[in-house]
């Protein structure tokens, strides 16, 4: 995937992006001084120890500017990138109490600095062992996956921690995973839609798949009915999955960018490789 950090620069705080390694290269450092992204998500390869961690998320401010948030994905489970310093943590549809999960989750991102979470994953399980969702979801219904979320953000927001649902339309029909190829959905049916319907909250963020739907012309991630049809009912802000995951085109970060925010999205996402 090409990158000319000069072409991004118009879009940089709708912009998050991740970084190189447990300390800040000469490389992201430049990046991040040029690009100014509104957020910068952390991955296993970020994290050793929590000075660490504490000192690289100083530079990345330092660089980026004060007000750039933190975001990771942490759901727990094979989902947890925070390993090195708190060890292994159940997947979030091993815990019985999800509020006490959430809130102790959000605690703990709170002390590490981070402002996002994007979790939960609210897609149904459908069996489907091919579609990079395994032991991640809540449940195989709307209505037990509704509850289960909902818990788990009452727990994480009580702290301050802004929670995501992820992935809407729902991928949980869908093959393959999308980090691999472009998953295709025959239909958005109106039980994979309902939790993000009733979960949506103006201090929600939703996350949109990389999907291709039957009656929406070319990709989800750049379909502006299917933003339409989102913001119908999500007033809070929208965020792309990665744009670097090979369910896209490989053509330009900039390319990928504009045309993602051209279509309602708030913040494009993209963990740059190399």
């Amino acid at each position: 995937m090409e990158i000319d950090s000069k072409k991004l620069i118009p879009y940089g705080r709708q912009m998050i992006v991740s970084v190189t390694g447990t300390q800040l290269m000469d490389s992201d450092r430049s990046f991040l001084e040029t690009v100014r992204p509104g957020g910068v998500i952390l991955f296993s390869e970020n994290v050793d120890r929590e000075c660490q961690l504490n000192r690289l998320i100083s530079d990345i401010k330092t660089a980026a500017g004060q007000d750039t948030f933190i975001a990771v994905d942490f759901e727990g489970g094979l989902v947890n990138r925070f390993r090195k310093i708190i060890g292994d943590v159940p997947a979030m549809g091993d815990h019985e109490d999800l509020v006490a999960f959430g809130r102790e989750s959000g605690h703990l991102l709170g002390r590490f600095g981070v402002d996002v979470n994007f979790a939960p994953v609210v897609d149904l399980n459908r069996g489907n062992s091919r579609n990079g969702l395994l032991g991640r979801t809540l449940g195989q219904d709307a209505n037990t996956v509704i509850e289960r979320a909902a818990a788990y953000l009452e727990g994480l927001e009580s702290t301050g921690i802004v929670g995501c649902l992820k992935h809407y339309p729902g991928l949980g029909p869908t093959t393959p995973d999308s980090h691999f190829d472009l998953p295709v959905l025959s239909e958005i049916a109106p039980e994979d839609e309902q939790p993000f319907r009733e979960l949506a909250r103006p201090n929600r963020w939703v996350m949109m798949a990389h999907v291709k739907i039957a009656g929406y012309q070319g990709i989800s991630t750049y379909s502006q009915p299917l933003l339409s049809r989102l913001k119908s009912f999500h007033s809070g802000a929208l965020v792309s999955d990665d744009l670097g995951m090979k369910a896209l085109p490989n053509v330009p970060l900039h390319e990928k960018v504009e045309r993602t925010l051209s279509v309602g999205m708030d913040y494009a996402l993209v963990r740059l490789r190399g």
